[in-house]
């Protein structure tokens, strides 16, 4: 709320500062990360939280770089499962006779986990785990269920729990 809402008279002091905005919300959009968004920029996470309570515009414009870093992972993640990503590993080590080795081994790294997981989200009815259960009630048709047969077993397990109630208080009064 505005102190000009609240009948309060505005404290003077500085302007509110907002040119970390832009900066910030670039940086959001790469990386996705509040907190090293925050970190590069020079700005508390408070203030980023404090203004997107504060101000509905700013709100929108984090949202959507929030989402525009999301879409560039998805589509990292459907590279890297589909096509993989290149390796290259490099072994250096030193012969007895003190010659030095190196080995440079290159190749591609699949996910197959997170290809499972990219292709149980754009198909599950497909590629998701399903489990089927069913209960039944005698020779395989439905569960009888009576309403007296339930009024029973209520009144059974009130007095049940109201036994156990009053076996714990004598125990106590009894110490």
């Amino acid at each position: 709320m505005d102190n000009a809402d609240s009948g309060t008279p505005k404290k003077p002091g500085r302007p509110r500062r907002t040119d970390w905005q832009e900066p910030y919300l670039t940086n959001l959009a790469i990386h996705g990360v509040q907190a090293w968004s925050c970190r590069d920029i020079g700005v508390s996470q408070d203030t980023v939280h404090e203004e997107r309570k504060r101000d509905d515009v700013f709100a929108a414009r984090y949202d959507a770089a929030i989402e525009e870093s999301t879409a560039a992972l998805e589509r990292r993640a459907i590279q890297w499962a589909a096509a993989g990503v290149a390796t290259r590993t490099t072994v250096t080590r030193t012969l007895k006779d003190g010659s030095v080795e190196t080995t440079v081994t290159e190749g591609v790294e699949m996910s197959p986990t997170l290809l499972i997981f990219l292709l149980k989200s754009r198909r599950p009815a497909v590629y998701r785990d399903n489990i089927r259960v069913e209960q039944t009630g005698a020779d395989g048709g439905p569960i009888q269920i009576r309403g007296e047969e339930i009024d029973r077993e209520i009144d059974r397990l009130v007095d049940e729990v109201s036994a156990r109630r009053e076996a714990k208080a004598a125990r106590g009064a009894s110490r």
